[in-house]
Parts: C-alpha cells; sequence; structure tokens
C-alpha cells in the first residue's frame, strides 16, 4: 500500500515536473527514493514474515529545515542538554529580612495654605532633557495633609508618603530637617546652645 502512494505521488510531480524545469533533479532524487523504500519493505516482509500480526510501516516523512539558533526555534531550557562542564548556577538563598529600598525624600516650599488641612506645595527638581541634553528645571505642584494647619507661606517642608487622604492628596507635610545639622550643631559647626542670661 506505502509502495501505491509512493507512485502515486510520483506520477503528481511528474506532471509538475514537465511544467518546471527547475524540479527535473527532484524527479531524480524521487526515482532512488521509491526504489530504496521499495527494497527496505521488501526486506523487512522477508524478515517479519513469521510473526502473526502484518508489519506496518509509516512512509518516510519531509523533514523540516531546522534552525541553527535554538531561541528561533522556540525551545525551552529544559530540552537543552548540558554538558558536563557547563553546570547551571547556584541558587542563590532568600533573604533572611525583606529589604527596603528608601524613597527619594521630596522637599518643596509652602505656595498655598487657604484650604483646611491642606497644603500646596511647590517642588523643585533638576532633570536632564532626552533629546537636549540640558539640565532643566521641573517644577511640580503636590498637595499635601497638615493635620494641625500649622504651615504658612514660605515654609519648608518633607512630603511622606502615605494612603490616599483624598483624590490629589497622597503625602503628609513634616516639618523640613536640614540634613546637615547634626542634633543641635549648625552648618558652620557651632552649637546652639541657650545663653545662660535667657534661661
Amino acid at each position: 500500500m506505502t509502495c501505491v502512494f509512493f507512485i502515486l505521488l510520483f506520477c503528481f510531480n511528474k506532471e509538475n515536473i514537465r511544467d518546471n524545469p527547475k524540479q527535473r533533479n527532484r524527479s531524480r532524487y524521487l526515482k532512488e527514493e521509491i526504489a530504496n523504500t521499495s527494497a527496505i519493505f521488501a526486506f523487512l516482509n522477508l524478515c517479519f514474515s513469521r510473526l502473526s500480526t502484518p508489519l506496518q510501516v509509516q512512509a518516510p516523512t519531509k523533514k523540516k529545515m531546522l534552525l541553527s539558533n535554538p531561541f528561533l526555534q522556540s525551545l525551552s531550557l529544559s530540552s537543552l542538554s548540558l554538558t558536563s562542564s557547563a553546570k547551571p548556577p547556584p541558587t542563590p538563598l532568600p533573604p533572611s529580612h525583606l529589604t527596603i529600598r528608601a524613597l527619594r525624600p521630596i522637599h518643596g516650599k509652602v505656595i498655598c495654605h487657604t484650604n483646611d488641612k491642606t497644603v500646596n506645595v511647590r517642588v523643585i527638581r533638576y532633570a536632564i532633557h532626552p533629546k537636549y541634553k540640558k539640565r532643566m528645571r521641573v517644577v511640580k505642584k503636590f498637595q499635601a495633609h497638615d493635620p494641625e494647619n500649622k504651615f504658612k507661606i514660605g515654609d519648608l517642608v518633607t512630603l511622606e508618603r502615605c494612603r490616599p487622604i483624598s483624590k490629589t492628596k497622597h503625602h503628609i507635610a513634616v516639618p523640613y530637617v536640614d540634613p546637615h545639622t547634626k542634633g543641635g550643631e549648625s552648618a558652620d559647626g557651632v552649637l546652639n546652645l541657650p545663653l545662660q542670661s535667657a534661661q
């Protein structure tokens, strides 16, 4: 039955070969293929003629051209065999404690405090323009929560992130602490102790 399939295939391709002269070499290949497969089937039938069940052999399938790059074949890493020299790296142990990365602090100046328990804070940052590569001022306004209404216009504040309090408020305003001063020391290194006469 398989030989009949190949003969029909050969006859079908023979008509196409007459139309297309580029496929004449293909007809030689098919003739050799049919001769080889018929010889193989005859040998296998001779060898396995004593079996109670008849031998069922599938016709050879056309092989697809494989790409050389495994990523183009969409192979998984598990299907790729690792050589003895290439061992997978050891998996790192999970950290014993959760590491938290601090956000960049937001410092700004109060520009409006007319609303109850809300201050409007202007934050100025410098960023490099992606096209012109120039350092430019980026001004952004934030609505911050001021629960005690203690900040006035011109005060320096630090904004701390919190849960959303309203549609536009998700920061709390706290007094700005200069990072260059340590405790009671000022930036010039002089202690700011109260005078004895003032006590």
